[in-house]
């Protein structure tokens, strides 16, 4: 299989970030009209998962591991190979048109990823034929993107703040990307946010600068009249989001850095699949909402909903999440998937 990788460079507010955009040479989008959402003609829709894969390292030693993943004989080719499997095996189960994913340790995961789903469809035209990737210089691990619907125009943001006494932690950048859907263009931005753990239990300082970062980007995309969705794990519970309460909207705090004060978009726990759903992530015997996707525009929610099936699950619904001493399981986050339809009228 012939493969073209471009390697992409850039910097954000003085923050350094190593950004990668693959395309596999097959090529294949899917994308279904959406049903009783006025006329076909003006309505498309494409389904997308966001998931957490947690740790989700490769076989290589890079030093940028988690200490466990660097123990001889506790981590290693054949156990990777495993997990590889696992995971594509349920990316065929699902089928989702646009896979989000967090905590992916590098741009040769997607390719071993794409490399595995192709080998059994060979010249189909239902492929993940496009991808992306981001990381931070020297970070674990980033987010990534792939794709049945051809991708472009990527580019990964992050802060350098400096107003504060305490000096800023590492944070993953938010990737931001253009996808091409029905020849329409969708922005998508793909986020993790700054873990609840450390910075001496300051972290929701951090994670109010990262949702001034994405209130930007978004209020940008608004002035292009482009549809924006935005998804990942943003370690903060859905509930802990300002809200409009009239129309149920979520409030995208902009702290100066577009025109406003703030941006609304709507949350699919909001929408009447996700009233239904505990979580995507387990802890201490409680549920949590930190993963989740947003949209806004005119990007709107057809279903949302939590994969929460065996195997990601067991028979109570608790993530099987991955155990490396014995390479099993899955992630401790279950996968978010949505059906999201666009019109291309605005105005009906």
């Amino acid at each position: 299989m012939r493969e073209t990788l471009h390697i992409l460079c850039m910097g954000y507010f003085n923050r350094f970030c190593a950004a990668v955009i693959l395309a596999v040479a097959f090529s294949g989008c899917s994308h279904r009209l959406a049903e009783n959402d006025g006329n076909s003609s003006d309505v498309y829709d494409f389904s997308l998962v966001s998931w957490n894969l947690q740790t989700f390292f490769d076989a290589e030693t890079e030093g940028t591991e988690f200490s466990e993943f660097k123990k001889k004989g506790t981590w290693n080719r054949a156990m990777y190979e495993s997990r590889l499997e696992r995971l594509c095996s349920v990316i065929e189960e699902i089928d989702a048109d646009v896979f989000a994913f967090q905590e992916i340790e590098n741009e040769g995961i997607l390719y071993d990823i794409t490399n595995r789903l192709a080998g059994r469809s060979w010249g189909s035209a239902g492929n993940w034929s496009y991808a992306c990737f981001s990381k931070e210089k020297g970070a674990a691990f980033g987010c990534g993107v792939l794709s049945k619907i051809p991708l472009s125009g990527m580019t990964c943001h992050s802060l350098d703040v400096r107003v504060l006494g305490a000096a800023q932690p590492s944070m993953r950048p938010l990737l931001r990307v253009r996808m091409e859907v029905n020849g329409s263009e969708v922005v998508l931005v793909v986020n993790h946010w700054k873990s609840m753990s450390g910075s001496g239990g300051e972290s929701g300082i951090w994670r109010d600068w990262q949702e001034s970062l994405l209130g930007g980007l978004i209020c940008e995309s608004d002035r292009l009249s482009v549809p924006a969705v935005l998804c990942g794990d943003f370690n903060r519970d859905a509930a802990d989001f300002a809200c409009d309460g009239i129309q149920e909207k979520v409030i995208l705090r902009t702290a100066g850095f577009g025109e406003v004060d703030g941006v609304l978009v709507t949350s699919g726990w909001t929408s009447p699949g996700g009233k239904t759903c505990d979580g995507t992530y387990f802890y201490r015997n409680k549920w949590s909402r930190l993963d989740n996707v947003f949209v806004c525009g005119s990007a709107c929610f057809r279903d949302f909903s939590v994969v929460s099936e065996a195997p990601l699950c067991d028979d109570n619904g608790i993530p099987c999440g991955f155990r490396i001493y014995t390479g099993e399981g899955y992630s401790d986050h279950l996968p978010l998937f949505c059906r999201i339809y666009i019109r291309k009228n605005q105005g009906d």
